[in-house]
């Protein structure tokens, strides 16, 4: 994937994403964004850097993938991606109004099972897929983002939506599993959230928990990491 310099982006020409995550920024031109991490740890930057490198050949058409790496010296700072013109996130969308148009969301919600097949044939599990995590443009286009939590390959990232961590960890009392499952029922219930227009961090618990530790994963990938030169 080709490199870019983090020195040589002016961001004075660049514009600011309305919708920022928790741990990054994303600015635009005309043609593509430009996602600056913030607080992300060496080791975290180590797994996107792996990750996106063998998932660099991938044609995934419904979901915004990294183009360029942004580095400063040897250190990964972001990437590029593609601007979705003219689009907002699928749950502010959905919920703007008073009144919620539940046939849209069954519509958008079977559009993203097709989209979600794909993707997983591809060999990809999204972890942190919620509606929060997907674009919809001014003709109805909808995009899948915000992939870093994705799992590819033998590199699981260390997140995945507060939405499986409250249904799971906190309302079940147990642990998700790690397959195409985890994003299918992320799906139904970013689709109930929606339609029951809650808050996506209240559904099941009163908590803000945004994250879910490598503790909980199956097969521990932190040697792995360490060890990619």
């Amino acid at each position: 994937m080709y490199k870019i310099n983090y020195w040589d982006i002016e961001f004075s020409k660049l514009e600011q994403i309305d919708f920022q995550g928790t741990k990054s920024r994303i600015y635009h031109d005309k043609y593509k964004c430009y996602k600056i991490f913030r607080d992300l740890s060496l080791y975290e930057k180590k797994v996107l850097l792996a990750k996106f490198n063998n998932m660099k050949k991938l044609n995934l058409n419904s979901v915004i993938v990294p183009q360029e790496f942004i580095m400063r010296g040897q250190e990964l700072v972001g990437y590029t991606m593609h601007y979705f013109n003219n689009s907002s996130n699928l749950y502010d969308a959905f919920t703007k109004n008073r009144y919620i148009d539940v046939n849209k969301i069954l519509s958008i919600t079977k559009k993203l099972s097709i989209i979600l097949r794909e993707t997983h044939n591809k060999g990809v599990i999204l972890q942190d897929f919620s509606f929060d995590n997907v674009l919809i443009n001014n003709k109805g286009d909808i995009k899948i983002c915000d992939i870093d939590g994705c799992c590819y390959g033998d590199i699981r990232s260390p997140y995945v939506s507060a939405l499986i961590y409250n249904y799971y960890c906190v309302y079940k009392n147990s642990y998700p599993i790690f397959n195409e499952s985890l994003d299918n029922i992320s799906l139904l219930l970013s689709m109930i959230v929606s339609i029951y227009h809650k808050n996506l961090y209240e559904l099941f618990n009163n908590k803000n928990f945004k994250y879910i530790s490598t503790e909980y994963f199956d097969t521990p990938y932190q040697d792995y990491i360490y060890n990619i030169t």
